[in-house]
């Protein structure tokens, strides 16, 4: 068990991975003759292909670009925001957003210390980092955005190993959502996109256009998701997790490799008042 989340790094996936590095030509990756969209296009029918959640609103983003994992969008977020509003997340969110904030000077504050105000900006997860599965108050946050027009991040970072919650994405309030494969297909690669509903003139969507990032990483993540939907990592790890929380007394999360425990025997993995904890190792060794 750890308190740091560890990828899902699946060995048959990570066999396939390096089979197709090895297999790439020039050819595959040439910058003139590469197609932007053959792997945006791949990865939202890859978002779209499970059967153990839901997806509504896809449609309402036009704008796809890749990024690396979910870090770059959150990014391109804050600094597009900071200036002019209060960056808003929890105190248990992933600490990319604190992380910029802090380094850019801009204002933040914790959902956990004060109300929403119109001059904010909101990041937060789904599933939510703390607890695996949905933010405590997560629809009322979102009705407070639409009413108030405060711009939404959502961090969809964990959509890959998740099951069981339907994301909506049609609130108006949610103008960016990123999405990464490190926790579901591999940490190596640094594959993610972000759809957006407005048009942004920032270096995530000129790399894209211009064909500056990773096409290696990203043919290989092509290839991996037409051979593994993400109906495979549910259908192979669900079992193993209810096996492993059953076993070590945990509750099993929305999130494959999170489960809770609590205070008495867990206190070291407190998490904004939830004992998270990571079951990533015990997933990949259980019998």
């Amino acid at each position: 068990m750890n308190i740091i989340h560890k990828p899902l790094v699946d060995s048959f996936i990570d066999a396939n991975l390096y089979q197709e590095l090895a297999s790439i030509t020039q050819s595959d990756v040439d910058h003139y003759a590469w197609v932007n969209t053959e792997y945006t296009n791949c990865f939202l029918n890859w978002i779209q292909s499970s059967s153990n959640y839901t997806i509504n609103g896809l449609e309402q983003f036009p704008h796809v670009a890749y990024c690396s994992g979910t870090t770059d969008g959150i990014q391109s977020f804050v600094h597009r925001h900071g200036h002019k509003r209060r960056l808003r997340f929890s105190q248990g969110e992933f600490a990319a957003a604190k992380i910029v904030c802090n380094h850019a000077g801009f204002e933040f504050s914790y959902l956990e210390d004060s109300e929403l105000s119109s001059n904010d900006a909101l990041i937060i997860s789904l599933p939510f980092s703390s607890n695996g599965g949905i933010y405590p108050s997560y629809n009322k946050l979102i009705d407070q955005c639409n009413k108030l027009d405060i711009p939404v991040l959502l961090d969809l970072a964990y959509i890959g190993i998740s099951y069981g919650i339907e994301f909506d994405l049609t609130p108006a309030c949610i103008s960016d959502v990123v999405f990464s494969l490190s926790k579901p297909i591999s940490a190596h690669l640094r594959l993610g996109i972000r759809i957006s509903r407005d048009y942004h003139d920032d270096a995530i969507q000129f790399n894209y256009e211009a064909k500056m990032y990773n096409r290696i990483a990203a043919k290989v993540g092509v290839e991996l998701m037409n051979k593994f939907s993400q109906d495979y990592i549910i259908s192979k790890y669900l079992p193993r997790q209810q096996e492993v929380c059953q076993t070590l007394k945990l509750t099993p999360t929305n999130t494959l490799t999170l489960a809770l425990g609590n205070e008495k025997e867990h206190a070291e993995f407190q998490r904004n008042g939830y004992y998270r904890i990571c079951i990533t190792d015990e997933l990949l060794q259980y019998k």
